[in-house]
C-alpha cells in the first residue's frame, strides 16, 4: 500500500492530506525528569461479589517515570477527602511534586465552577500547583487512562471479592511494576 501511494503521490495524482500526517508527527507529552508533575485519577472498580459492589481506585503516577507513587482503593463514590487520603500517604513517601495533573472531577477541580475544592487547597498548602486537562480531551491524562487498562486486567485476573483484597493487589501491581522498572522508590529529580 505504501509503495502504490508513494508512486502515486509523486505523479501528481493524489494530493497530500495535512490530517492524514503520519503519528511520529504527533508531539509527545511529558516531563523530563521525576518529580515535576504527577497524574492524578480515579475510575470505579466492581468487586467480584454476587452483589459486585462498587469501590473507586485512585492511580497516581509520576508523569516522566510512569513510578506508582500511591494507588489506594475507597468504598466510597470519588471524594476529595478519598483523594487528600491517597496524595498525603504518596507525599509522605515520596516529597512534594511540582505539579498535579488531574481531569476536571469534583472531587480534584472545581475552578470550571467558581469553587477551589479542598485537594487543590491541600495542594496549595504544601507548594504544588494543581493544574487539569482541558474538558472533553482526555488524551491529556493518557498515560493515567494507559495504566487503568493495566491495572484493570491484573484485577481482574484476580478478581478480588473485598476492599482489602483489592488494596492488596494494588500494592501488589506498584510492587511488580516497580522491580520490572528496577526501582522501589520514586526517582530523584
Amino acid at each position: 500500500m505504501a509503495t502504490i501511494a508513494r508512486i502515486l503521490s509523486s505523479s501528481g495524482v493524489t494530493k497530500a492530506n495535512p490530517r492524514k500526517r503520519p503519528r511520529t508527527a504527533w508531539l509527545r507529552f511529558a516531563r523530563s525528569s521525576a518529580m515535576e508533575m504527577w497524574q492524578l485519577d480515579a475510575f470505579e472498580y466492581r468487586l467480584a461479589t454476587e452483589l459486585a459492589s462498587k469501590v473507586t481506585v485512585y492511580q497516581l503516577l509520576d508523569d516522566s517515570t510512569r513510578f506508582d507513587v500511591g494507588s489506594m482503593c475507597f468504598a466510597e463514590p470519588e471524594n476529595g477527602t478519598d483523594a487528600i487520603i491517597t496524595l498525603s500517604a504518596a507525599i509522605d513517601d515520596h516529597g512534594v511534586p511540582k505539579e498535579l495533573l488531574s481531569d476536571n472531577g469534583t472531587a480534584f477541580n472545581q475552578s470550571r465552577r467558581g469553587n477551589i475544592s479542598a485537594t487543590e487547597r491541600f495542594l496549595a498548602d504544601r507548594g504544588c500547583l494543581g493544574i487539569s486537562g482541558r474538558g472533553g480531551h482526555p488524551q491529556t491524562q493518557g498515560k493515567n487512562e494507559r495504566s487503568h487498562q493495566t491495572l484493570l486486567r491484573f484485577l481482574d485476573a484476580r478478581a478480588p471479592e473485598s476492599l482489602e483484597q483489592l488494596a492488596t493487589l494494588i500494592v501488589d501491581t506498584a510492587t511488580i511494576t516497580t522491580t520490572v522498572a528496577g526501582t522501589k522508590r520514586c526517582p530523584a529529580p
